[in-house]
């Protein structure tokens, strides 16, 4: 166990898992494969953006929901063959939004369809929310780390179990229900300005 011997909490929330997808079959799989044999209750839905070198059928097997991203109103991705496709950060507002539409859901999760997940992954989120939770302040989680997002720069404290940062990435970002709405608030601001980089700025609002 990732703190030692002591037994795991189980998750006792209800989390939407949500995962973007654009070609990339194999690697997709495999991702999903990672995710959904170890989820734990979970659940977890895939947003195709509209690829195109599989249907969403191919990825079915490996999630609770496939949904087909509606297309795009303008061109965001420089590229031919997926015209209508939303781009990486128009469909991390869409999942934002999707999520405020599911009330059966306490938190949701952002990861990228290229990331491979420890099996234990739901147990450590358990066991750090239970952390903040006793102490009465609860703060995004991002399981996900490098030596770019551990810099002193992105470093705003340390515990003896948990990092601080001041920015995660989207590969591995964790919200309550609550953080969502305040970061689709601080969003619509910006109306839907592809440029505006959400996973840096909106985190910061909380």
């Amino acid at each position: 166990p990732w703190v030692g011997r002591e037994k795991q909490p189980a998750m006792t929330h209800r989390i939407l898992i949500a995962v973007p997808v654009y070609n990339r079959l194999k690697v997709s799989q495999l991702c999903l494969a990672s995710l959904y044999q170890n989820r734990k209750g979970a659940v977890v839905h895939v947003y195709n953006d509209h690829s195109t070198e599989y249907s969403s059928d191919a990825l079915a097997a490996y999630c609770d929901g496939m949904f087909l991203l509606p297309p795009s109103k303008k061109v965001v991705v420089q590229m031919e063959s997926n015209r209508d496709g939303m781009g990486v950060q128009n469909l991390r507002w869409y999942q934002f939004r999707d999520f405020l539409k599911r009330p059966e859901f306490d938190l949701l999760y952002l990861t990228d369809s290229d990331a491979l997940h420890d099996p234990c992954f739901m147990d450590v989120f358990a066991s750090i929310l239970g952390i903040m939770e006793k102490s009465g302040q609860v703060l995004p989680l991002c399981l996900y780390n490098s030596s770019f997002h551990n810099s002193n720069d992105n470093v705003a404290g340390r515990t003896k179990r948990l990092l601080l940062r001041k920015t995660a990435p989207g590969i591995s970002q964790l919200y309550t229900r609550s953080m969502v709405e305040k970061i689709v608030f601080e969003l619509d601001k910006f109306g839907t300005d592809p440029d505006y980089n959400w996973d840096y700025h909106a985190p910061n609002a909380l």
